[in-house]
């Protein structure tokens, strides 16, 4: 048997996973679930451990030595190889002109844009437009379940962090790009990593180590930012004023 098949026969048992995770631990009203906060807590901070040590000095080397071209390089790439993936969940949610735009849009990056080094799509008007199998679960009904902090990840949901693993075992490119070239894709991957780092560095630190309670403010930060994606661009009142209460 190989992998690749192990990893399909793997995501029934992930989708049953967040059914029963969102079933047993869904938030009350507009606020949040944390049952696993004592073990969140440990892991928030190993996790800032491995910034303060790893990420932040990375991004900060990626900022002086990477300019602004090569920085949109790499971020180009970077979004052109998870474009199927996005274009795989938009079918799954019923959003199929959304998945043509976004096949088009592959299209012309991987061809005319030279395998994705330039945004060539921008040009005929042709935005991003991002998907992840934990939007899927939620346009089926899933619910967010509990906060989650995941090592070497950060914030997430028992739902979201199914659709992680989904996304990961599921990867089209990762099924069609040869094995000799993944070791380049990934460390493109990780570059884009320090990348990120440089360029949200502000909010970062500000969560990090600008706040009596670093725990508190990234679940704050996480679960409001994620919650406005998925609702479209917007979000209640309640949410923005006070995520933390719980009636």
């Amino acid at each position: 048997m190989t992998n690749k098949f192990k990893r399909l026969l793997a995501i029934p048992l992930f989708l049953l996973l967040a059914l029963q995770l969102s079933a047993c631990a869904t938030p009350s009203g507009d606020g949040f679930h944390d049952p696993m906060e004592k073990m969140n807590r440990k892991t928030h901070s190993l996790n800032k451990k491995l910034d303060k040590a790893l990420l932040r000095p990375a991004g900060n080397a990626y900022g002086a030595v990477i300019g602004d071209v090569g920085d949109e390089i790499i971020n180009n790439f970077s979004s052109n190889m998870s474009e199927p993936s996005t274009i795989v969940n938009q079918i799954l949610q019923g959003r199929l002109i959304r998945a043509t735009k976004s096949t088009i849009r592959f299209a012309v990056n991987s061809t005319v844009g030279m395998a994705g080094i330039t945004n060539a799509a921008e040009d005929f008007g042709m935005e991003r437009d991002e998907s992840d199998f934990g939007e899927t679960l939620h346009v089926w009904g899933v619910g967010e379940g509990a906060y989650v902090e995941l090592p070497f990840y950060g914030g997430s949901t028992t739902r979201d962090t199914v659709g992680i693993l989904v996304d990961f075992v599921t990867d089209p490119m990762d099924q069609v790009i040869p094995s000799k070239y993944k070791p380049h894709t990934t460390a493109v991957k990780l570059v884009e990593l320090a990348g990120d780092r440089d360029e949200y560095s502000e909010v970062i630190d500000g969560v990090l180590y600008a706040t009596e309670d670093s725990y508190a403010s990234q679940r704050l930060y996480y679960l409001q930012n994620r919650r406005f994606f998925l609702s479209g661009g917007e979000i209640s009142d309640a949410d923005l004023e006070n995520p933390y209460d719980v009636e």
